[in-house]
């Protein structure tokens, strides 16, 4: 979540726009600076992804020694991810695109659906609780599917293709008057199914699981290397002469390449957060952690405001400068907000929060 407010506030403040779309590819390869703090960032939302599949099946686990029935369990499930999607359209569409938005809205009013992290981590959470009850063996080649068939469909495709709306939510992000797809179903579901895999494995009791999970972080970086050095997996075909070149990812649809290299990562910090074992309940990661939705919403809303300030841009020192404060502003909203929601109810929709 702290890695995924760095890029934000280079959007927002610092005014740098980066586009990995399959058919586009403007990284900014020439402001090394601003690429390589990027390139951090990119573990943020495959994190998210997996972490919300391991959650499942720990929930999932926890739910059925409770008596709970699987219907009532899919029922939990679907009914927070159709909230989580509800919420992507009514707050967070009018963050990401206020100029479009102003510019329908007053000229030719038509609705526009911003289809983002928010909307898809709903959708993908709506489809996996139906999916809660498969065995490893099934999840798995269903969750490569998702992965592959992407990229070979889209790579089948000239540069200037236009697919229909539900094409663009399943496969291929893009934009229309209506729609704007960043985060499509298929890829984003293949990382979710992962992260309900390990949690499957998890609950098995494996004593060695967090080493096996260090190493297959380890293997998966090993084939990133080998995808970028032979130039197949990440829809374009870069000419790779820099390090920055070479970690010019594509991200809109999560390409094989990039997701090498961001689960990688993911697995091996996996593997080393789980040594730690006395954290206290006031360190900053831990109150974001348990207040996730409103740390993102309420970052989004803080950064735009922020913005307002550079109408042209920031330098990289101002921006994280601000990006500094902005951590610190959010540490005790975030705080306040935990207290709050922990005393309702274990249903009361504030707990979404």
């Amino acid at each position: 979540m702290v890695l995924m407010t760095i890029g934000h506030a280079a959007y927002f403040i610092g005014k740098i726009y980066h586009q990995e779309f399959w058919n586009i590819l403007s990284l900014n390869l020439e402001i090394s600076s601003w690429f390589y703090i990027r390139t951090i960032t990119y573990i943020g939302a495959p994190g998210f992804f997996f972490l919300m599949g391991i959650s499942i099946s720990l929930l999932t686990a926890s739910r059925l020694k409770s008596k709970w029935s699987h219907a009532h369990i899919n029922k939990f499930l679907a009914t927070r991810g159709l909230f989580l999607a509800i919420i992507a359209t009514i707050l967070i569409t009018p963050v990401w695109m206020p100029k479009l938005l102003m510019q329908n809205f007053t000229a030719h009013p038509t609705f526009i659906l911003y289809f983002g992290v928010l909307s898809s981590l709903g959708i993908c959470m709506i489809i996996a609780s139906l999916t809660n009850r498969l065995d490893k063996k099934i999840l798995l080649p269903i969750a490569l599917l998702g992965i592959i068939i992407p990229y070979i469909y889209i790579n089948s495709l000239p540069v200037f293709h236009i697919s229909n709306h539900l094409i663009s939510v399943l496969m291929i992000p893009g934009s229309s008057s209506h729609l704007s797809v960043f985060y499509p179903i298929f890829p984003w579901l293949s990382i979710c199914l992962f992260g309900a895999i390990w949690g499957k494995y998890y609950l098995e009791g494996k004593r060695d699981i967090f080493r096996i999970t260090r190493n297959i972080g380890i293997l998966l970086l090993i084939l990133f290397v080998v995808s970028r050095l032979i130039n197949i997996g990440n829809f374009h075909s870069v000419n790779i002469n820099t390090i920055t070149s070479f970690f010019a990812l594509i991200k809109y649809p999560a390409s094989i390449s990039y997701i090498l290299f961001t689960m990688g990562i993911n697995l091996i910090l996996l593997s080393a957060l789980s040594k730690i074992k006395n954290v206290s309940a006031k360190n900053p990661l831990i109150i974001f952690g348990k207040s996730p939705l409103f740390f993102y919403i309420t970052h989004l809303y803080l950064f735009l405001l922020l913005g307002l300030f550079f109408p042209t841009g920031a330098s990289l020192l101002v921006t994280y400068t601000i990006w500094t404060i902005a951590l610190i502003i959010l540490y005790y909203l975030s705080s306040m907000y935990t207290k709050f929601k922990f005393k309702k109810g274990i249903n009361s929709i504030w707990r979404f929060f």
